[in-house]
């Protein structure tokens, strides 16, 4: 794996989640989930989740698509708009 400069943003191809990647280790998640977004924290403690993260970084497979943080940002405003 080639070293990266954080943060890295990525989202899923069927556009459900975008990440926020902030190191080897930890990564934000805003999820849509119906009308509403939801955001989660991930630090990664387990071997499997630190490949998650490999993998999304990589972005080989096609499931995960490189994005820019300005679309990022619109989905975090949507998470943390009252409800």
């Amino acid at each position: 794996m080639r070293p990266e400069r954080f943060p890295v943003y990525r989202k899923l191809a069927n556009a459900h989640s975008v990440f926020r990647i902030e190191s080897e280790t930890a990564f934000s998640e805003v999820q849509r989930i119906g009308g509403r977004f939801a955001v989660f924290h991930i630090k990664a403690h387990t071997y499997p989740e630190r490949l998650r993260i490999m993998d999304m970084l990589e972005a080989a497979d096609g499931s995960v698509l490189p994005m820019d943080q300005a679309e990022f940002d619109v989905w975090l405003a949507k998470a943390q708009r009252p409800v």
